[in-house]
């Protein structure tokens, strides 16, 4: 938080001195010579891409650490999820939630997720306390047992 908090601070710098620049550019449009005119455009145009710059950079960095904080998070659950379908026969385990796939139709009595982040939240507690922040959700019900497939 503390980055966050600095780089917003920076940011926010950046965008009251762009705005210093612009209102002093239209107020005193009349009075500025053509040079003074060209020399402010400028200094808002840097100030413009530097803005913009910033914004790019945080995105990308936002993503790497948010990857990097699900990194194990997701390698757990992958290793739940594979122990689960062994157990079960589970050839295929499809993500419903996704709007990209192209099922059309589960049946609710099919949805593993409640038993697998049971699982993975039981795997969580059992390993070694690490930097990671503790999670604080707490934990699922127990779902119900998946039926066979109807023939």
């Amino acid at each position: 938080m503390a980055e966050v908090n600095k780089r917003q601070k920076e940011f926010e710098e950046k965008q009251k001195n762009l705005a210093d620049l612009q209102n002093k550019l239209q107020t005193q449009d009349k009075v500025l010579g053509d040079p003074a005119k060209a020399d402010l455009s400028r200094q808002i145009d840097r100030i413009n891409t530097d803005l913009q710059r910033m914004n790019d950079d945080a995105q990308k960095e936002l993503g790497d650490f948010q990857q990097q904080l699900f990194r194990p998070i997701m390698e757990q659950t992958q290793k739940v999820l594979q122990a689960y379908s062994n157990e079960n026969g589970f050839s295929v385990v499809f993500d419903v939630s996704s709007q990209a796939n192209s099922i059309i139709y589960a049946d609710n009595v099919s949805d593993i997720t409640t038993e697998i982040i049971r699982r993975v939240d039981a795997t969580v507690a059992k390993a070694p306390a690490t930097s990671a922040a503790p999670a604080t959700r707490p934990p699922a019900p127990a779902p119900k047992p998946a039926e066979p497939p109807k023939k």
